[in-house]
């Protein structure tokens, strides 16, 4: 059984781990956990993220990426709804959300691997939109 002499003397470790704010300070592991968050709820999770972290460029582009597209995704799937296409609308509709699923696998797993993954056409919109941010 280990006593209190096998442990180290110092807490170099303990406040390497602890150092920097809970979103952008925490290390690469942190960062890339968090940005994944922002695509947990798609739109709700990116403002979310893009109200509570200020400076963390990664984290805020995932965010954004998220409430761009997810934003989109949903908005058609509501406008599908209202089409007078009969059965083709419900079809038209299941594949907008099977799409959805899959952009989202994708995006989640992608930002928790550290990449700054760009969507085609929401990629490019959310790093001009980025730029413009007031907030």
């Amino acid at each position: 059984m280990p006593t209190h002499t096998d442990l180290p003397s110092d807490n170099s470790v303990m406040e390497s781990k602890s150092s920097g704010s809970a979103v952008s300070g925490g290390g690469g592991n942190n960062r890339n956990l968090i940005a994944a968050f922002s695509y947990l709820g798609g739109p709700v999770t990116g403002v979310a993220m893009l109200l509570i972290e200020k400076s963390d460029a990664y984290v805020r582009f995932h965010a954004l990426q998220s409430t761009i597209t997810f934003g989109f995704l949903i908005l058609a799937n509501i406008a599908i709804g209202y089409l007078p296409l009969g059965g083709f609308t419900f079809l038209l509709s299941q594949f907008f959300s099977m799409v959805g699923v899959i952009v989202w696998f994708v995006v989640v797993f992608k930002a928790y691997s550290g990449e700054e993954y760009e969507l085609p056409f929401f990629g490019a919109l959310t790093r001009k939109q980025l730029q413009n941010l007031l907030f």
